[in-house]
């Protein structure tokens, strides 16, 4: 179980050993300092970052964690019937929802909301001569 299972608990640890730095880049980008069409900009670009590397390593977890827990599931193969099969059942299960969770929240969390588009000053109107 130890062979099945490093290689996803060094992915998790990776993976939140990285959104450390990434969340400091993240606070390093300029903030908004008033109310100007810019700051809106800014703003959303900070939010869309901080969320796609939380969504990135909230999902890479889930995933690992999935991995760690189906790994899991093997002890309990070698029984056929009675309790522990159905522990074991239960842990295929368990690994199998995690794993779908992981996708759906890294999706979700990952997916680059657009920055409204501010409407640009109207032209001015010409006189219309009929």
């Amino acid at each position: 179980m130890v062979a099945l299972s490093l290689p996803f608990a060094i992915m998790a640890a990776a993976a939140l050993a990285a959104w450390i730095p990434l969340m400091r880049k993240v606070a390093r980008l300029p903030q908004p300092v008033n109310e100007a069409s810019e700051s809106g900009r800014v703003a959303t670009s900070r939010a869309n970052a901080a969320r796609a590397v939380t969504g990135a390593v909230l999902g890479i977890g889930l995933l690992s964690l999935a991995g760690v827990v189906g790994a899991s599931s093997t002890l309990f193969d070698a029984f056929t019937h009675g309790t522990a099969y159905i522990f074991g059942r239960i842990m295929v299960g368990l690994g199998i929802g995690l794993a779908v969770a992981g996708l759906v929240v890294w999706s979700i969390l990952s997916r680059w909301r657009s920055v409204p588009v501010e409407p640009a000053d109207p032209a001015p109107a010409e006189p219309r001569i009929a």
